[in-house]
């Protein structure tokens, strides 16, 4: 029986459904993010794709551009990424942290 609920929530898009960077994000997870706080120097690619306007091409350039360049100074600095503006910092102001 657990086996059909579970099945059913997970095709359903219920509570118990993981969010990876190819599925949509939903409204939930938005809030779901809104709840924690991302560092932007130790965040997983994963968990970048997390925040408004970052896919998971934006999330492996911030890692990227962090692992070459070294941890940012200011959140501000992010936008030395490339396709990462001033507009996705301040969208995602609230979650995010050195």
């Amino acid at each position: 029986m657990w086996l059909i609920l579970s099945c059913l929530l997970l095709s359903s898009g219920g509570a118990l459904a993981e969010t990876g960077p190819d599925q949509p994000k939903t409204e939930e997870t938005q809030q779901s993010v809104a709840t924690q706080t991302i560092s932007i120097n130790s965040a997983t690619v994963n968990q970048l794709t997390l925040l408004k306007g970052i896919g998971i091409k934006k999330a492996e350039r911030i890692v990227q551009y962090r692992t070459e360049h070294g941890p940012f100074k200011t959140l501000e600095a992010v936008t030395a990424v490339k396709g990462i503006s001033l507009r996705i910092i301040n969208q995602n102001r609230e979650e995010l942290t050195l």
